[in-house]
Parts: C-alpha cells; sequence; structure tokens
C-alpha cells in the first residue's frame, strides 16, 4: 500500500477525533515521497459549529469525528452504538434498548444521545447540518430516537463538544451530533452484518443496498435498510440472578442459600414472593410442611435467616434485558443544478420500528377477610410478580427541500458569497401497547358472595350494582393463595376478566424554515471577514392519547394519564462573524475570533438571546491554543408545558406525624394551623388515606427556558522535530480540552416528599403564590381534600467541569503502518442541586456516572489488510456516597469494581469488496452485580450503560460494490 494510499485511510478514521478542529485533518499522514507533487490548496468546508465556510479545517471549538468505517472495524452496528460508545457520552447513562419496561422519555424502545450525561434533550441531533424531528412514544416526547437513522447512510458523525444555541437554537446545551451522510456515491452496494453472542440471545442482523449516480448537473442517492435486535433475557445470562450479599447461614455457619439447578451455584431472586397478613403485617410463604403462627400450610418469612427466606419463582428469566426490535429504512438524498449558481436537494427518511419487551410486574390485590380463598380471615395481600409485556410501533418520515447557490452573477464582491434556504417537514406517529389489569375488574373477581353452599360468584354478576359494568359476565377469581398463583400461575379465565391490552396513539409533528447567506465582508490585513446571517422557524405538535384504561384511571396499580396534546412555534435570527486578527506574524502564525448571537422568541412566551465568542490561536505550526465561552437555551419541551394528568400515589410519610417525636417549631407551627395535635408522640399519627399525586405539563407561564453558560479551553500539541531521538515524536499529537457547564433554571419536579416537605417547612405556610399552592388542604381527620401536584418548575441547577484528553500517535513500522488513538474523559465534577435550597449532590463517580472513562485503540495497516485491537476502561464507582451505605456496616453492595474490556478484528479490502470479521469483548467481561435495591440482600448486575450485556460477540461485516 503506498502512502499515499495510508493518507486516504488516516483522513478517513476516527484518528481525527479531538484533533479535528485543528487544521491537523487536512495535514498528510505521513511525509510524501521526493518525487511527489506538494500543495497548499485546501478545500472550502464548513465545521459543524458554524455557518462560516472557511479554506482551512480550523476552529475554535473542539469537534470530535467518527467515521462508519471506525465503528465498522471496532464492531459498533447501529448510530447509537456508535455514539453512545464515545467517551463524550459513555461517562454517563445512556437509553437504549437495555431500558425494556422502564419508563424513559419517548416511550420504551427509543434509543438517544446524551453528551456529559446532561440529557438528550440538551443535546441536539442534526442531518447533514439540519435539525431533526423528535420520535417515540407516550406523552413525553422530546428528543431525537437514533432508530430513525439507518447506519447505511452514516459516511461519519461529527460531534461539536460545546454548548451552540448561538449558531443552532435550541437544545444545543451539551454539544451537537451532526450526522453527515455520504453525498458522492456512484454504483450500487450491498452490505450485509450480523453479530452472534457466544452465550446465546441478543444477537443483531442487517442488510442494506444502495444505489447511487453522479451525474453532470447533480446526483442521487438510495438506501434501504433492514436490521433486527434479538431478545435477550434475563435467563440468557446467570449473572443476572447470582448471590451479591451470601447471607443465609446455617447455625454452623453454611452457606444455606438457594442452588440454582441449572448452574449448579447458589441462587439469588429479584422479586420477593408472599403473602402478608394485613392485620399483623406477617410475611407468609406456602410450605405444606409449616404451620406457623397457627397458619396451616404457611411459614413466615417476616426476616431473611437460613430456612425463612422469601419464596421466589422463575418467571422473572424471561424479562428482557435488551429488548427485540426490528427496524426498516428508506432514504433518498438528491441534488440538480438549476443554473450554474443555484441547485436544489431534497432529502427523504422514513423509518418503520417495531419493538417489543416482555416485563415484570408486582401483583398484590388486598383480598376481603370473607374471601373463600384466604386463608388468614381477615385482610391479606397476595402479592406476586406477572407478566406484563409492552410493543411500539412507530413511523418516522423527515422530507426536505431546498435551495442553495452563490451569488455570483452579482458581480466580484459576492463571487465568495453563499446562501442556503430549506423547508422541511417531520411527522412521528406511534402506537403503543401494553398490558394492564382493569381496577374495577380485580375489584369484581375477588369481591365474592355465596350463592349455594361452597359456590360463589362475584357479586357484580349477583346483584348487578355496576349499572352497565353489570352486564359484563365477571368471572370469581377463587384462589388468590393459591402457591401456584404464588409462582406466577392464574386461572386463564379469570386472569383474561381481569387483565387487557390496550393502546395509545402518539404523534409528533415539526415544520421547520430556514436559511442563511454567508461570505466575506470586506478584507482585514490578516484575511477576509467573513460573515453569516440568518433565520429560523419552526412549530413543533405533540398529541398522545392512552388508552381508555389508563385515561379513566381503571389500571389496577399504575398511574392513570390523561392526553397530552398543544403546540409551541419560534422565530429566530441570528448572526455569526469570524474575524482574522493575524497571520504569519511572530507568535501568531494565526489568531482568529469568531463570534455568534442569536436572538429567539417562542409563541408560548418563552426567549431570550444567546451569545458565543471563540478564539483560535496558532503560535506555532506545532501549538494550537483555542477557548470558547458562550450561553445556550433551552425552551421547555411541549411534555413540559402540556403533559395530561399523570396520577401516583406518594408513599412517604406525613410531615405533621408525631410519633416519631416533636417537630421542628416552624412545621408545628404550620401543622397546627392546618387544626392538627403536634403533641410529640402522642399527637397527629399521619394520614391515614395514601395521598394522590398529578403530575402536569406547567404551560400556565410558570415555565421559563433554561439557560446555561458554557467554556472551554483546549491546547493541542503536534510536535514536529528533526532532530535525533526527538524525531520519534513526529506523528505524535495531544489535544487537552477544559470543560464547563453551568446550567440554571432546569426544568423538573420537586416529587410528592419535597413539595410536602418544603411546604410545612416554608413560614410563609399557605400564602397565595408559595411551594403550599401545591398541597392541598386538609379535612377533619388530617386526611387531604384533593392531589398533590407534583408539575414541572424552573428549579435545579447543575454545574459540570472536567478535562477531555485525546492523543494520537502514527509511525511506519517495518512490517505495518501503525495508528494509536487514545482518548479519555476526566468529569471533575457532576454537581446537581434540586432547589435553590437543596443541598447540593455531585453524582461523579456514583454507578453510571464515572469519573472518567478511557478508550485505546490501535490500528495496523498491512497491503489491503487493517488489524484492529481495542481497549475500553471503566473505573471503579459507588454509591456509597449517595446513600451513606457501607458494606462493612450494612451488607449492602453498591460498589462496582474497574471494568475492562478488549476488542479485536481484522479488515480486508479488495477493489470492490471489504470483509470485517472480529469479536467483542474477547474476555467476556461480565457486568458487576451490586445489591437489587438497597433494603434488600438480592443481586442483580449493575444498572448502568457502561457495562456489556452481551458478553463476547462475534461479528462480521461484508460489504459489495458494484
Amino acid at each position: 500500500m503506498s502512502k499515499d494510499d495510508f493518507k486516504t485511510r488516516i483522513l478517513r478514521s476516527t484518528v481525527i477525533a479531538g484533533f479535528a478542529a485543528t487544521g491537523l485533518a487536512m495535514s498528510p499522514a505521513f511525509a510524501q515521497d521526493d518525487t511527489d507533487e506538494s500543495t497548499d490548496e485546501q478545500d472550502v468546508v464548513v465545521v459543524t459549529g458554524s455557518r462560516i465556510a472557511r479554506d482551512e479545517f480550523s476552529s475554535s471549538s473542539p469537534v470530535q469525528v467518527i467515521t462508519r468505517e471506525e465503528a465498522t472495524i471496532a464492531g459498533l452496528t447501529g448510530l447509537d452504538d456508535i455514539l453512545q460508545d464515545s467517551t463524550i457520552a459513555m461517562g454517563s447513562t445512556q437509553i437504549n434498548d437495555f431500558f425494556a419496561g422502564f419508563v424513559t422519555d419517548g416511550g420504551p424502545g427509543t434509543n438517544t444521545v446524551s453528551l456529559r450525561g446532561l440529557g438528550a434533550t440538551r443535546t441536539l441531533v442534526l442531518l447533514n447540518g439540519r435539525r431533526l424531528n423528535p420520535a417515540g412514544t407516550r406523552g413525553t416526547v422530546a428528543a431525537v430516537d437514533l432508530n430513525v437513522i439507518p447506519s447505511a447512510i452514516v459516511q461519519r458523525v461529527e460531534i461539536l463538544k460545546d454548548g451552540a444555541s448561538s449558531v443552532y437554537g435550541s437544545d444545543a446545551v451539551a454539544g451537537v451530533v451532526n450526522i453527515i451522510t455520504n453525498s458522492e456515491f456512484d454504483g450500487v452496494t450491498l452490505n450485509a452484518s450480523t453479530s452472534h453472542t457466544f452465550e446465546g440471545g441478543g444477537n443483531v442482523y442487517g442488510f442494506n443496498a444502495s444505489m447511487g449516480e453522479q451525474f453532470d448537473r447533480g446526483s442521487f442517492l438510495a438506501t434501504v435498510s433492514y436490521e433486527e435486535y434479538q431478545e435477550l433475557t434475563a435467563g440468557d445470562r446467570p449473572n443476572w440472578a447470582l448471590c451479591q450479599e451470601q447471607r443465609y447461614f446455617d447455625d454452623a455457619g453454611n452457606r444455606t442459600d438457594v442452588i440454582d439447578p441449572a448452574t449448579g451455584e447458589f441462587k439469588c431472586f429479584n422479586t420477593p414472593i408472599y403473602a402478608i397478613d394485613r392485620e399483623t403485617n406477617t410475611r407468609y410463604t406456602p410450605d405444606p410442611t409449616a404451620s406457623d403462627d397457627g397458619f396451616a400450610g404457611w411459614r413466615n418469612v417476616q426476616t431473611s435467616l437460613a430456612g425463612r427466606r422469601w419464596f421466589a419463582n422463575g418467571i422473572e428469566e424471561t424479562a428482557s434485558i435488551i429488548q427485540p426490535s426490528r427496524r426498516l429504512s428508506f432514504a433518498t438524498f438528491a441534488d440538480y443544478q438549476l443554473t450554474p449558481s443555484i441547485e436544489a436537494y431534497s432529502e427523504v427518511l422514513f423509518t418503520n420500528r417495531n419493538s417489543s419487551s416482555n416485563g415484570l410486574r408486582q401483583f398484590f390485590p388486598d383480598i376481603p377477610g370473607d374471601h373463600p380463598g384466604n386463608p388468614f380471615g381477615h385482610r391479606a395481600t397476595a402479592l406476586t410478580p406477572v407478566e406484563s409485556d409492552s410493543s411500539q410501533e412507530v413511523n418516522t418520515l423527515r422530507t426536505l427541500v431546498g435551495l442553495r447557490g452563490d451569488l455570483s452573477v452579482f458581480g466580484d464582491f459576492f463571487s465568495e458569497w453563499n446562501w442556503d434556504v430549506y423547508y422541511s417537514y417531520g411527522h412521528s406517529n406511534g402506537r403503543y401497547g401494553y398490558d394492564i389489569w382493569n381496577s374495577e375488574h380485580v375489584e369484581d373477581a375477588i369481591d365474592l358472595v355465596e350463592t349455594s353452599p361452597g359456590v360463589y360468584d362475584c357479586r357484580v354478576n349477583v346483584e348487578g350494582n355496576r349499572g352497565a359494568e353489570g352486564s359484563r359476565a365477571c368471572v370469581p377469581w377463587l384462589d388468590p393463595f393459591n402457591p401456584a398463583f404464588l409462582d406466577g400461575y392464574i386461572d386463564p379465565a379469570a386472569r383474561a376478566y381481569m387483565q387487557t391490552y390496550e393502546y395509545g396513539t402518539t404523534t409528533f409533528d415539526q415544520h421547520l424554515f430556514n436559511g442563511y447567506i454567508s461570505g466575506p465582508l470586506f478584507q482585514l490585513p490578516a484575511g477576509p471577514l467573513g460573515v453569516a446571517l440568518g433565520f429560523e422557524w419552526r412549530k413543533d405538535t405533540i398529541d398522545d392519547q392512552p388508552g381508555p384504561a389508563s385515561a379513566g384511571g381503571f389500571s389496577w396499580g399504575f398511574t392513570s394519564a390523561g392526553r397530552t396534546a398543544g403546540d409551541d412555534e419560534v422565530s429566530e435570527i441570528y448572526a455569526e462573524f469570524d474575524i482574522p486578527l493575524l497571520s504569519g506574524a511572530p507568535l501568531a502564525r494565526s489568531l482568529d475570533l469568531n463570534i455568534s448571537a442569536r436572538t429567539t422568541e417562542y409563541e408560548s412566551g418563552h426567549s431570550g438571546e444567546t451569545w458565543k465568542v471563540g478564539l483560535y490561536w496558532q503560535p506555532i505550526e506545532q501549538v494550537t491554543l483555542r477557548a470558547t465561552q458562550g450561553t445556550s437555551f433551552r425552551a421547555p419541551a411541549l411534555y413540559e408545558l402540556y403533559l395530561g394528568g399523570q396520577t401516583s400515589f406518594y408513599s412517604g410519610s406525613d410531615p405533621c406525624d408525631t410519633s416519631t417525636g416533636a417537630l421542628t417549631p416552624v412545621v408545628a407551627a404550620n401543622c397546627a394551623a392546618d387544626g392538627l395535635d403536634t403533641t410529640p408522640l402522642t399527637g397527629f399519627q399521619g394520614y391515614n388515606n395514601t395521598p394522590e399525586t398529578v403530575t402536569l405539563g406547567n404551560g400556565t407561564g410558570r415555565l421559563e427556558a433554561e439557560t446555561s453558560t458554557a467554556t472551554t479551553i483546549g491546547l493541542v500539541v503536534q510536535p514536529d522535530w528533526d532532530l535525533p531521538v526527538l524525531n520519534l515524536l513526529d506523528g505524535l499529537s495531544v489535544a487537552v480540552e477544559y470543560f464547563r457547564y453551568d446550567i440554571e433554571d432546569q426544568v423538573n419536579r420537586l416529587g410528592a416528599s419535597g413539595i410536602l416537605t418544603q411546604c410545612y417547612q416554608d413560614p410563609l405556610f399557605r400564602t397565595p403564590g408559595t411551594i403550599c399552592d401545591f398541597v392541598p388542604e386538609r379535612d377533619a381527620v388530617g386526611n387531604f381534600n384533593g392531589r398533590l401536584n407534583d408539575s414541572y418548575f424552573n428549579i435545579s441547577t447543575q454545574v459540570q467541569d472536567g478535562f477531555d484528553v485525546t492523543l494520537r500517535y502514527q509511525r511506519e513500522l517495518p512490517f505495518a503502518d501503525m495508528v494509536v488513538n487514545w482518548s479519555t474523559t476526566f468529569t471533575e465534577m457532576d454537581e446537581f442541586r434540586l432547589t435553590e435550597d437543596s443541598v447540593p449532590v455531585d453524582n461523579n463517580g456514583t454507578i453510571g456516572d464515572p469519573s472518567h472513562v478511557s478508550q485505546l485503540d490501535f490500528s495496523f495497516y498491512r497491503g489491503d489488510a487493517t488489524y484492529y485491537f481495542g481497549v475500553n476502561y471503566i473505573p471503579k464507582m459507588s454509591d456509597n456516597s449517595l446513600y451513606g451505605l457501607n458494606v462493612a456496616d450494612y451488607g449492602y453492595d453498591v460498589v462496582t469494581e474497574a471494568y475492562t474490556t478488549f476488542d479485536g478484528s481484522v479488515r480486508y479490502d479488495a477493489d470492490d469488496w471489504s470483509l470485517t470479521v472480529g469479536i467483542r469483548n474477547l474476555l467476556d467481561e461480565q457486568p458487576p452485580t451490586v445489591s437489587y435495591e438497597y433494603s434488600s440482600t438480592q443481586g442483580s448486575a449493575a444498572f448502568a450503560t457502561q457495562f456489556d450485556r452481551r458478553g463476547r460477540t462475534a461479528f462480521i461485516d461484508i460489504t459489495k460494490n458494484f
């Protein structure tokens, strides 16, 4: 392979990461032969983070570049894997297919990216420099779903590691992800890929076909892609049920935990199964040999002691750890030159996603004492996990048409001026289904009457006292304490009556009109002063309609959900200036100043101005310094404005409860103002009816836009010394970047506990306009007359700072050309404050938010082959600082040790085909296990997306060009 070929490979690879905005991306990989012709001519490019074209790939803002080729050789399949595997995202928990069965923004199955862990709605995602529309299901759709973008159309991804609202508008708080497609493809390409786990489950398949044509006045590219992600269940991986704590011992100190017959090892279970005697709150589990407390066939398991543990079944092993999904995508990109100075272009992207999950939930209805199947003779609860499955189908469309060109027809002054104007329409239509237990039917099925000796039927069937509901035949549930039920089995007829599967729908629409003009305003001594002026108008609309049981509040044990519907419009104008201050001067080979500003006006009343100042200084060729500071802006998401009523039940304590001792003077006075007895120990003992909580969108004028300030300071060193020994540093590049984010007025919820606590600690108790507006009055016995209002407010602040360190070293070795890349993000602080009066919490170093993450890659290029070896490192993490837990004192393990995985692959490039084979997680490093919950002694794999859940995985990717 020639040096030119190697240079081309280097320029295509992620070794550019961290240096792309310093001019390095345009430098040759190795010195050219003496016979090669050299040229200083460089292409004019527009860097992510700016709208001004430059004749040099330089910017004051740090930009990381990831190419599809490098993602393929590392075994990364989807766009979500590519982005979430980058160090800027890997240092925080990301929403992906692992969150099966969890309540997430955008609904189950959504994949998003959160740069710096500041949230997916604070990361702006662009396609070819233009904003993408959100997609998903349920009422909290706000962020771009990465499932929408097939990896087949991705040529590279540029990640701007800096705030950029002054250039791109709302949401560009933590940074910007710009997905660039292949615009110069000519011919037909077929690609197939798969990855298979060695232990089974979680396999991935992909196939895509692309056809492109370049002609005199334009180009056209069409791509169709199919991707299938198979399910991984808890039963597919033994460590998901491993015992983390060895808590059960006999009198001799011998371990007596349950033995898993499948492995012969000790096993813990994640979900307790038992019956509760509500008169004594004692827990029991079926045991035909026992007769504890006078109940034949029942064993007291109130405490977790050897021989007296809670019973557990194996139904949880069917739960999805990685949910299955299928994605079918179609995309076209076209451009056509209408005149020598005007070009029309278009983009169409359509994706259909089908995903599902096998979930679990606890089912624990209270059974009346006179129920024929109740062995306790008074009110009792049977508690067991039952299946709770869900599914989603989302169709997402994004179309765009535009015109762009230059102004050369207006004379020499405008010969280098460019303009671009486009309209885009985005539409997401989702249908989601989920298992529910109809609360009215559950109540009817356990409310029985004896119609003849030993024969029981539903009261509603006999008395018809539910009106229209009485015409529906109720199926009596006769055996809620049958051991089979505690093992997850319910009589099919009774289950079919109580449980149903219902559907909801979500639509999200976005209309966007954008235009800008850019060019050199006039010549300065150091070069042309570049300027860009533009505007943007955008309208977003959401409409989420849950199923009838959820909307009507008939979903047993679940929150109710109202319709979320509303829209918002925004109008913006912006300007950017690129000012060359010095060029070719001593200690100022290049010194440029970049200034941008934007004014934003939302129809909902949110407005603001953002600005950014950047400085790029290259004192000598080998050293570059850069710095930026600017403000960013995030308008409230539509769901934060218009979320339909989501109800739940508050499970905390009453702030006026005197049973534990004296109340503070302020709290005592406020409780007394509510008519409650505040005598220590013997006074008011707390509410006896669980208060209900409602969460609503706060579109009443209370919400303001979030604001933030981002600061970066960077140093890039590229030694080029032709001296003995020191010339070994040739090919070395090091970038160190400091970053800091200060976010104010974050939209958040206090939580029901926070609302009650702050209300009763407020000296202005019950004064209109204070937090107590969201706490209902109490009745004569101290219960609340209404719901707690836990809605969205501008209450939180967050401060994060740290360093990005990137190193690249390339060297010609006797046997191959070598490139080494090392990328590390060090987070020094990640401090979050819920309210102004709250104690700040630093999440840095906790599980899911490691203090640093690191990747080290080695690539060897020899002929047509590339050999790759990668290392991923996650340090030790601990939640002890959050919960005050200590393993030595409490026995709960909330610490994960350092976690390292290794990947390896080989790629062969022929003239018209390429083949990549490799293995991810070569040593099959398993996720660490921690206490399943801090009040139990059960084990579970650590819940953090930094850990590999699939295990050792082989992958293959083959491409054929025609």
